[in-house]
């Protein structure tokens, strides 16, 4: 069960604390505290989609200015995953949804991948639009994986594919610093990307105390039957990626 008791805009949130009369000094230092590694861990996140979103623009200029055959290609986008933490591999896909390049293998396997949510929710975005889709598991690997995707338009800006960077939801997490706490990332759909420690992920109702409206904030809730202590942030320039961490109030 979950019940908020308060929410407060980030830049408020430690002299609304100080209107809660049962809150002691210690819960104070401890929320201030908790501040700082959400803020950490949003810079991680950030930094890791940068890099990501880099990687994706220049694997989708290589592909479509480059007319040097598959092979060489393939080994061009190993290496612009060779040069990020956390990305397993990059793919390319054209617009009917058939696998074009991978850089984890060649020759590449042939499937469609036209089913696939972060597919259909790319292809249709924005040439300026970072697509973050909810978890899958990879057909070929069977192992979960975060997509982070391009649309890419050819010189007519006519769409003609989506470049996917497959990244690992542990490396979303590798930034947060906070070995007592439920640490949450939601895309604004409400959807978890990731959580520790794992099997947490079912927290979602917390994300609904997230008011979209604001770039941070905080709130107070039960978790089961435990008071806690929890403070968010929007991913400056990914504000539909959410960062959340959740810390029991001291008895």
């Amino acid at each position: 069960m979950l019940l908020a008791v308060g929410v407060v805009n980030m830049r408020n949130f430690l002299c609304c604390l100080a209107a809660f009369s049962f809150l002691s000094t210690q819960t104070a230092a401890q929320s201030s505290e908790q501040m700082l590694k959400t803020e950490v861990l949003a810079a991680h996140v950030s930094g890791l989609l940068s890099e990501a979103d880099l990687i994706l623009q220049r694997s989708i200029d290589l592909i479509l200015k480059n007319n040097a055959p598959d092979r060489i290609i393939q080994a061009d986008l190993e290496q612009f995953v060779d040069s990020v933490d956390g990305i397993r591999a990059i793919i390319f896909i054209d617009r009917g949804g058939n696998l074009i390049h991978d850089s984890s293998r060649f020759p590449t396997i042939k499937m469609n991948l036209s089913s696939r949510e972060y597919f259909s929710k790319t292809i249709t975005a924005s040439e300026s639009d970072l697509v973050v889709a909810a978890p899958v598991l990879g057909k070929q690997s069977n192992i979960p994986f975060i997509p982070i995707a391009r649309v890419a338009k050819d010189k007519d800006r006519k769409v003609f594919g989506i470049a996917v960077a497959i990244s690992q939801p542990q490396s979303w997490l590798n930034g947060a610093n906070c070995s007592d706490c439920i640490v949450s990332i939601f895309n604004s759909s409400g959807q978890s990307l990731a959580a520790n420690p794992s099997g947490t992920e079912e927290l979602g109702g917390l994300f609904e105390k997230v008011d979209l409206n604001e770039s941070s904030g905080a709130f107070l809730a039960n978790v089961g039957v435990y008071p806690t202590v929890n403070v968010w942030k929007k991913i400056t320039g990914h504000e539909d990626v959410i960062v959340l961490t959740t810390e029991r109030l001291p008895d």
